[in-house]
């Protein structure tokens, strides 16, 4: 992780809290997705039913989609366990990174929009 985050230009993914240390020092931009919790649920549901017993396009080789009771649980929680460990990391390791928080999808098209403009 701190070999991929030295180079000049990057984009990772993910909320693993124990990087964050590693790489909110070196992110200039943090693109936060805060989507409803009610949404996500939906989501992954409608994904699920979509490509049951499954691999989905763009999922991992040989992982068929299946329902997983135990993930829906962690989006539905994601709010009270996890956001308050990713909000003390961005705010003493990221305070510098610019903050794009994406609540709707119209703020991801924004984004798309900002990006392209570049």
């Amino acid at each position: 992780m701190t070999e991929l985050s030295a180079g000049s230009r990057w984009v990772m993914d993910g909320n693993y809290t124990g990087s964050l240390p590693i790489r909110l020092p070196r992110a200039d931009t943090v693109v936060w997705l805060d989507h409803p919790r009610h949404r996500c649920v939906r989501r992954v549901l409608w994904r699920t039913a979509r490509s049951y017993g499954r691999q989905r396009e763009g999922g991992p080789d040989g992982c068929p989609e299946r329902f997983d009771l135990e993930f829906l649980r962690y989006i539905w929680n994601f709010r009270a366990q996890h956001q308050p460990k990713l909000v003390a990391a961005l705010e003493e390791f990221g305070s510098h990174a610019r903050l794009r928080r994406l609540a709707t999808d119209q703020d991801g098209e924004r984004l798309r929009e900002d990006h392209a403009a570049l």
